[in-house]
């Protein structure tokens, strides 16, 4: 009778056995299903970190726990159990799972509780952090079940961190082109529509925007009959803070031509008006204004390339006189240069965009691609003149994308 007794208690500690298997695998699957759950609901890195640390304590019965992120060999701790110390700082093992990609653990020993850290895999094959656990309740300690529970788990925390990090860069770069999009609107809307006629005078601008928008300008400032005044101008940076900066420029540009007329004066008014704003926010605003009476030009530069008058003996003269960029110095003081033109003379003024043009070998577009366009061709209207340096321009870079806003203005005397 006792052999039945005996086998009854064998089957009764199988069945038990198996009851805590069994329900320890329900926690398991619970866990994973609740875990999926929750992780759904953040793309925050840490938030992520901290979801996965406090399920997988409760469900392994861990007394302190932390999880590391960083790339790069560069990890710091996103996330902890209330009263953890520094776990991985203790045990330098424990950290190096974030290089080598290994699981760690160690058993527990006389004064020593059991640790476990598993690394959280990316898709590189690096770590994208480490999940460390110690000690755990009723004095257990950590073997292979917990390690292949832990590393799964680590693996689907990963997948959700990687997702949030794609989408937070999807984002980013539909904000980058809303960004562009509102800084191109803002940009065409400050250019002019269409050319002025001034009798003797033949003119004409263009602007040939890069993929990511800059902030080049160029404009036609009304004058007395028979003259006309002309700006072109070029922001710092790029994007719609640019942009704006641009049209504030414009804006204090044309009222000080308003009350002046006079170039020197027009920039001296307007780095008066800009000078606080742009220093605050560390941009700068260059530009070249000229002021065209029948034969006689004025001209003065803030910072700016030097405009370049192409004469029809094929002499050239540089206009590159002025003073700073508008927006660095106060109380800035602008010198103008003054020259007579004769019938068939051709001023061009430009953003460093076009000069600054680069070839297959590195080789910049320069002032020398300009006069050459221009030189032989002075009997060319304005707006062709404009079309064949922008041309020019196009097959000195053979075909690679522009690098900057590419802007100018074209003025050619015809009496």
């Amino acid at each position: 009778m006792r052999a039945p007794k005996a086998d009854l208690a064998r089957a009764q500690d199988d069945l038990k056995s198996l009851s805590i298997e069994i329900l320890e695998r329900y926690e398991e699957a619970s866990l994973i299903y609740r875990l999926t759950e929750r992780l759904a609901e953040t793309v925050e890195a840490r938030e992520i970190a901290s979801v996965l640390l406090r399920e997988v304590a409760v469900v392994l019965g861990a007394r302190q726990g932390e999880v590391w992120l960083g790339q790069d060999g560069q990890a710091a701790v996103a996330a902890t159990l209330p009263g953890t110390g520094p776990l991985a700082e203790d045990e330098p093992e424990a950290l190096a799972v974030l290089a080598h990609g290994r699981p760690w653990v160690r058993e527990s020993s006389p004064g020593r509780e059991p640790m476990l850290s598993v690394p959280l895999a990316a898709r590189t094959g690096a770590s994208l952090g480490a999940i460390v656990l110690r000690g755990r309740a009723g004095g257990r300690g950590y073997g292979s079940v917990e390690l292949k529970l832990l590393a799964s788990l680590g693996t689907l925390a990963s997948a959700f961190i990687r997702n949030g990090e794609l989408l937070a860069e999807v984002r980013r770069a539909d904000a980058r082109r809303r960004d562009d999009a509102i800084a191109r609107e803002v940009h065409q809307g400050l250019l002019p529509k269409t050319d002025p006629t001034v009798p003797g005078l033949d003119l004409a601008g263009g602007c040939l925007a890069a993929g990511n928008v800059g902030g080049d300008y160029y404009g036609w400032l009304p004058d007395l009959p028979g003259s006309t005044g002309l700006v072109v101008a070029d922001v710092s940076g790029h994007g719609v803070g640019a942009a704006l900066v641009m049209a504030a420029a414009k804006g204090a540009l044309r009222a000080e031509w308003r009350a002046s007329r006079s170039p020197s004066a027009l920039l001296a008014g307007a780095n008066a008006l800009l000078v606080q704003e742009l220093s605050d926010a560390d941009l700068f605003v260059t530009a070249f204004v000229a002021r065209l009476t029948g034969r006689h030009l004025v001209g003065s530069s803030a910072g700016h390339p030097p405009a370049l008058v192409v004469r029809t003996t094929g002499d050239v003269v540089t206009l590159g006189s002025g003073g700073p960029a508008l927006g660095v110095v106060e109380d800035a003081v602008y010198d103008v240069q003054e020259i007579e033109l004769t019938p068939g003379d051709v001023l061009v003024a430009y953003t460093d965009g076009l000069v600054e043009t680069r070839g297959p070998g590195g080789s910049s577009f320069d002032s020398s691609g300009v006069v050459a366009a221009v030189r032989g061709a002075s009997e060319l209207p304005a707006a062709a003149l404009r079309n064949r340096i922008l041309e020019a321009a196009a097959a000195h870079r053979a075909g690679a994308p522009l690098q900057d806003d590419v802007t100018l203005v074209v003025a050619r005397v015809t009496r």
